[in-house]
């Protein structure tokens, strides 16, 4: 999405004055100008599974699309990033960003229990969210805590434009009900705090809160384990078959299994 900075200018002279005399318009020229992307703001942020920091994990930030429905898109970083050992990972600046872009970004993989340095096993089906908004709203200041609640937070409220978590857009006609969409992640979660209370909640308002540790501790039982695919008795593996549609494909990995659920919200309540 584009921000439009619009300058009128009027052309007024001898000619055109006698113009206005007779009873005519002045006459107008309207510049539309689309604003040049600049280096996004050096953000930091952490990912945990629970209380525990995923280390290694690869750390990508996507520009939500509005070409299409879902569409795909790519990560925009410039170089790799990765969690250190605290789970902890910077953004120098390695992005583009334009103002008025809505972004989100994703963590998959790493090791949830302990470290490749200790032995630890790496969870290839790990995957967290955090939607972030608008781009040009990222300052230094901004910090990021990617976990099981920011990432129901972000994946419910974006469902409607999801297929997965490099595929997420609205049409050029609907990009309104997309902003909206990001809007409202953080009426259910605080990015910032990683919590289940939604940082832009009105005064007296409650959110679901319940219902959205339910699901990050379900997710959390495959977050920290070293993964499984559906069907077998391991956490993830009992987690991808609850969140599998009738006739569907079993999901990966966990953004997916949780996309499953929020398309499908009568799938298996009772396990979860």
């Amino acid at each position: 999405m584009h921000t439009r900075f619009v300058r009128t200018i009027s052309i007024v002279g001898a000619p055109s004055l006698a113009l206005l005399l007779a009873g005519c318009a002045g006459i107008t020229s309207i510049l539309k100008v689309s604003p040049v992307p600049v280096a996004g703001a050096a953000v930091h942020g952490a990912v945990h599974g629970g209380q525990q920091p995923i280390s290694g994990a690869t750390i990508q930030l996507f520009i939500a699309g509005t070409g299409g429905y879902a569409q795909t898109n790519k990560n925009i970083l410039t170089s790799v990033v990765t969690t250190g050992l605290d789970g902890s990972f910077t953004l120098s600046g390695n992005y583009p960003c334009t103002p008025g872009q809505r972004m989100y970004l994703v963590a998959t993989g790493g090791y949830p229990a302990q470290p490749a340095s200790q032995g630890g096993a790496p969870n290839p089906n790990a995957a967290v969210m955090a939607a972030l908004g608008d781009c040009g709203s990222l300052t230094t200041s901004t910090f990021i805590n990617m976990n099981e609640v920011t990432t129901v937070g972000s994946v419910f409220a974006l469902a409607p434009f999801m297929s997965g978590y490099t595929n997420l857009g609205a049409n050029s006609g609907n990009v309104a009900g997309l902003n909206r969409a990001f809007a409202s992640v953080n009426k259910l979660v605080d990015i910032g705090a990683g919590s289940s209370t939604g940082s832009a909640l009105p005064a007296g308002a409650t959110g679901p809160s319940s219902e959205i540790n339910t699901l990050a501790d379900a997710m959390a039982v495959c977050i920290n384990s070293a993964g499984g695919t559906a069907g077998d008795s391991t956490g993830c593996g009992m987690f991808f078959s609850y969140a599998t549609p009738p006739g569907g494909a079993a999901p990966t990995d966990t953004i997916a299994a949780l996309l499953n659920l929020a398309h499908n919200p009568f799938l298996h309540p009772a396990d979860l």
